[in-house]
């Protein structure tokens, strides 16, 4: 076995290895290294001469003295470094080297770059959380599959394509018809899956003095009671996502301006910053207010209506489309006896009830509906629901033909009257202000009236 190596061949050796080597003797003074490690360092030959690697661990060039844990041990040790200047973090593992008389005389480092590991690592958790997605997406079937109603139909027609592209949509409806389900099923079938969250934001339930800091971030003592670190806002946090602005009517006219700075500039700055960031999201937004009447009435910008209002898509309430409650209610019907692990089926009578059902409450109705029915006693929730048939018995009063023993408390009869007169005087009006002058009251007046019966009209 040969005891030595040459000189030159243990240079060329340093010189040409594709690995991290360095050779020090008990004091940390550098006795050889690869040109490798050196690298790693990101020093001078001049200063590796100068200097030992205590020297540099004190001057902040590594985060850990490996060497010195060696000589403290007596034995290999291994161990993550970083190296400030090169920006790396390293593997290292020393190893100790003993005289014939057993005295430690050098320590020896071995460096494994584990840049393309990490890379790889985090490559493969992002395709584990494309797997998940993919896989809750398998396990909630397309609701689409299950319509029969024409314009249903088309509206998917329309998600689809709104999928394809990364311009902004704006989804109309009445509370409940399932705009929060159609702006997650954009994102999950567009690019941005793969790339960004998604984010929504629930303007009408958060106070507008909480909102701008949520939306935007905030850095250290932006205002009081922010936190130390600051906070990043959601619209950062939906970079290369989607950001999900529901009842964006209800967004005051600052935060409207601020929201267009962003969609014009595509940039982001926190509150009591001095410095702004760029940021890639697409915006769908969602509504169950008229806002064309609202930029007439000055309550909603002109500019921003128009920036959002690329792909408008206008989803029916539930009551317009009665070919679907059956299948709706089968198909949550399966999913709530599933959840509950319980073997119950809804009977002929109570669908047939729940076809005549008026749902007001839309699409998040019919799921609760359906939950309560396989939890309780069907006649139960059956007459849970049934006030709303006073809006029917008093449709049936207004024409003259209220059948003979039928009763409605008079706060239902006030409230179904209501409804009934502004749905007339919406029906026969090309315009939400020629309505209201109609009923001789404030176009705000009639907005909160139609928020308050759940009546959605768009007009051109």
């Amino acid at each position: 076995m040969v005891s030595t190596i040459r000189n030159d061949i243990l240079e060329v050796i340093l010189r040409y290895s594709s690995d991290g080597i360095l050779v020090t003797d008990v004091d940390g003074k550098v006795i050889a290294y690869s040109e490798t490690y050196r690298q790693f360092l990101g020093a001078s030959h001049e200063l590796l001469k100068e200097k030992t690697i205590y020297d540099f661990y004190r001057d902040g060039w590594l985060s850990t003295p490996v060497v010195y844990k060696v000589v403290e041990r007596m034995q290999q040790y291994s161990d993550f470094i970083t190296y400030y200047k090169s920006g790396k973090t390293i593997l290292v593992t020393g190893i100790p080297v003993f005289s014939e008389e057993g005295t430690l005389e050098y320590v020896v480092l071995a460096f494994s770059d584990l840049s393309a590991i990490r890379k790889l690592e985090l490559e493969l958790n992002r395709q584990k959380e494309l797997v998940s997605k993919y896989k809750n997406l398998l396990h909630h079937p397309n609701i689409e599959d299950l319509t029969r109603n024409k314009d249903m139909q088309k509206i998917y027609d329309l998600i689809a394509i709104a999928a394809q592209h990364d311009s902004p949509v704006i989804l109309f409806g009445e509370t409940g018809v399932g705009k929060s389900m159609f702006a997650e099923k954009i994102h999950n079938r567009s690019s941005r899956l793969e790339t960004g969250q998604f984010i929504k934001v629930d303007c009408a339930n958060i106070p507008e003095n909480l909102l701008e800091a949520e939306l935007f971030g905030y850095e250290k003592g932006a205002f009081t009671d922010a936190r130390k670190e600051g906070k990043e806002g959601l619209v950062e946090l939906a970079d290369k996502g989607t950001l999900f602005l529901d009842e964006i009517g209800e967004l005051s006219l600052n935060l409207q301006s601020k929201l267009l700075g962003v969609l014009e500039d595509g940039i982001v700055r926190r509150l009591g910053a001095t410095k702004s960031k760029r940021v890639d999201i697409r915006i769908i937004s969602a509504t169950n207010q008229d806002l064309r009447e609202m930029v007439k009435a000055k309550t909603f910008r002109k500019d921003l209506f128009y920036r959002l209002n690329v792909l408008p898509i206008e989803i029916p309430p539930l009551r317009n489309r009665k070919e679907d409650i059956i299948p709706l209610l089968k198909h949550f019907e399966v999913i709530y006896a599933k959840k509950y692990k319980i073997q119950k089926q809804i009977s002929p009578k109570t669908y047939q009830d729940l076809i005549n059902y008026e749902w007001p409450g839309n699409i998040r109705e019919l799921i609760h509906v359906v939950e309560r029915l396989l939890l309780t006693d069907e006649s139960f929730v059956l007459s849970e629901i049934s006030p709303t048939r006073g809006e029917q018995t008093v449709a049936a009063c207004l024409a003259g033909v209220l059948p003979a023993g039928e009763h409605v408390t008079l706060k239902d009869f006030m409230n179904a009257v209501e409804k009934q007169y502004i749905l007339q005087a919406l029906d026969s009006s090309r315009t939400l202000k020629e309505a209201a002058d109609k009923m001789n009251i404030e176009i705000s007046t009639l907005v909160r009236k139609k928020q308050k019966h759940n009546i959605y009209r768009s007009y051109q």
